[in-house]
């Protein structure tokens, strides 16, 4: 499993982060770093309960390709994807 972005998500668990811009910009680094390793999309995981990033990833052109649901877990798991600029 390659997961450059783990952690990405911690930004929004901190209050002390949130409402500075700072995962946006981290994700924009992200995308950018990618797109020059020759990636074509990227694919993140969030929970329902976690709005902040959900709205971050959905202004930031990902799209819903799949719902789950994890014994224990509270919420919805939303899997998204964007496609990545072509260089």
């Amino acid at each position: 499993d390659r997961s450059p972005s783990r952690g990405l998500g911690d930004v929004y668990k901190r209050q002390d982060h949130r409402k500075k811009g700072i995962a946006k910009k981290l994700m924009n680094i992200q995308h950018h770093r990618l797109t020059q390793l020759g990636y074509q999309r990227v694919q993140t995981k969030t929970r329902s309960n976690y709005r902040a990033m959900l709205i971050l990833n959905i202004q930031s052109q990902f799209e819903i390709i799949g719902l789950n649901t994890k014994k224990g877990v509270p919420g919805l798991i939303i899997q998204m994807e964007k496609n990545l600029p072509h260089q």
